[in-house]
């Protein structure tokens, strides 16, 4: 009997054994670096006004962080402080933020780094409806260690490491031993896929010295809403009566000037069939700007003819929002369907290719095709070349509104050396003769430029487009054009 005892004594401490151990354990997983007790703040601040967030940072690692602070940023800042293993220490951001922001901050710290390891981590590749798909992203490792990257995507791939290429065959992978601390940055891109594939990094950590190690730095969502002092606009138009026919648009000028005493921040400027250049700007106070936009009526059928529209330009900001009714009248004509593109040049379908996404994107600027026009706008801006057909369509796309872009930048240098300018912006002052007579001055003097810069464009899209017409004529593509019609 007493023999059981001890056996059952000894079974109930193997046990407890047993389960203080699981305990230790999970307790060394959960720990996972830096945490904040609220890691999400929505901040209203007024410009000139001081403001302040508390928060409450825990170190939930066995190891001590030192110079605990946020990374280097210009929205808010704290006090660097130094946190014990276990330790909770409540710190008072300043918000130093001038704009808007809406993202996310990390709060870092470093502690000293004694590990060592030679482990590999793996990184795979694979697709899906011709997007990326990586299992891992960005993470940290120690120096020494290994990185293998497996090329599950059906085809070729070129991984760059910090901008080094790799060849990875279908269905092969390549390892690479990082013995070197630092920051690496790595991608894809696939063949014959347009984009790359999101950029990632991998931090290799140095050992026996003081490090910082991103997997634990606590990320803390961040809204902030700047409110400006309000201020005063003047808006002058040259016109707000317009014909155009069908198919086709109008361009013009109007006015912003700020009267008041602050400046006028991020004044955005909106209306349907009406694309504005520039826009989203800011006006110190005395400083006007010219701004040029262009009216491209989407009118599909002849029932939408032989009326006149209302369009009301929005323009908001720091100040008294302000409206202004446009009139387009749209002459009768009949439209028939596919009489917009027959027996037209390509360089005709190209400009009113152009025309309709412009009115379209105006309209419905969060669809998809309007976000996607954006991505190939940053593409074609990006260190990438031009080398597919596709790609090479989307560039003139894109070249075609730098040029629009260009007339009106034209457009307006030649109001800045009229005499009259300073009618039209104080055109309530004025009697409708003189603004006749400016109108009539600036289309003379605008004349010429539009001429050169139609011949040039003229010249770009047919030579381009007759290229890339045989090019889609051999990649069965040609139908795709009917969509654009």
């Amino acid at each position: 009997m007493k023999g059981q005892n001890l056996n059952l004594e000894a079974k109930m401490i193997k046990h407890n054994l047993i389960l203080l151990f699981i305990i230790l354990s999970l307790g060394i997983i959960s720990a996972n670096g830096l945490a904040v007790s609220s890691n999400s703040f929505s901040i209203n601040k007024t410009l000139g006004t001081p403001k302040t967030i508390e928060l409450t940072i825990m170190n939930q690692e066995s190891f001590d962080f030192y110079n605990v602070q946020f990374e280097s940023n210009n929205h808010l800042y704290f006090t660097p402080v130094n946190i014990s293993s276990g330790q909770n220490k409540t710190v008072i951001a300043n918000i130093t933020s001038t704009e808007n922001f809406n993202g996310n901050i990390r709060i870092k710290g470093t502690y000293n780094n004694t590990a060592t390891s030679s482990k590999t981590e793996t990184v795979t590749f694979s697709t899906a409806d011709y997007e990326y798909i990586l299992d891992k992203c960005s993470f940290s490792i120690i120096e020494g260690d290994s990185v293998n990257w497996i090329n599950n995507m059906g085809r070729e791939i070129t991984l760059y490491i910090n901008n080094y290429p790799y060849i990875i065959s279908s269905s092969s992978s390549y390892s690479n031993i990082f013995n070197v601390a630092g920051e690496y940055y790595y991608y894809a891109r696939a063949s014959n896929y347009l984009y790359n594939s999101q950029t990632c990094k991998i931090t290799a950590l140095d050992t026996n010295t003081y490090v910082n190690n991103p997997d634990y730095d606590a990320i803390l969502s961040l809204s902030i809403t700047i409110n400006y002092q309000p201020t005063d606009l003047i808006v002058n138009f040259l016109s707000t009566n317009y014909s155009i026919n069908a198919g086709s648009q109008s361009s013009d000028i109007f006015s912003i000037k700020n009267t008041g005493t602050n400046i006028a921040k991020n004044i955005h400027l909106s209306s349907p069939w009406i694309f504005f250049t520039p826009n989203d700007f800011d006006l110190s106070p005395g400083e006007s700007k010219n701004i040029g936009f262009t009216i491209t009526p989407s009118i599909s059928n002849t029932s939408q003819t032989n009326q006149i529209y209302e369009k009301i330009i929005t323009i908001t900001g720091n100040f008294n929002t302000y409206t202004k009714s446009i009139f387009i009248n749209i002459p009768y004509s009949v439209i028939t369907s596919g009489s917009t593109t027959a027996s037209k040049t390509l360089e005709e379908l190209f400009l009113e290719r152009w025309s309709f996404i412009q009115a379209y994107c105006v309209d419905n600027p969060n669809t998809d095709e309007c976000t996607l026009l954006k991505t190939y706008n940053s593409y074609f801006n990006s260190s990438n070349s031009t080398s597919s057909d596709e790609e090479l369509l989307k560039s003139m796309t894109i070249f075609m509104l730098k040029i629009d872009e260009f007339i009106s930048y034209q457009k307006e240098q030649s109001l800045l050396g009229d005499d009259k300018l300073d009618s039209v912006l104080n055109v309530t002052n004025q009697t409708a003769t003189d603004v006749s007579s400016v109108t009539s001055e600036v289309s003379d003097m605008s004349s010429s430029i539009y001429i050169l810069a139609l011949i040039i464009l003229g010249f770009v899209v047919i030579i381009g487009g007759t290229f890339i017409l045989i090019k889609l004529k051999r990649h069965r593509l040609i139908e795709d054009s009917t969509t654009y019609k």
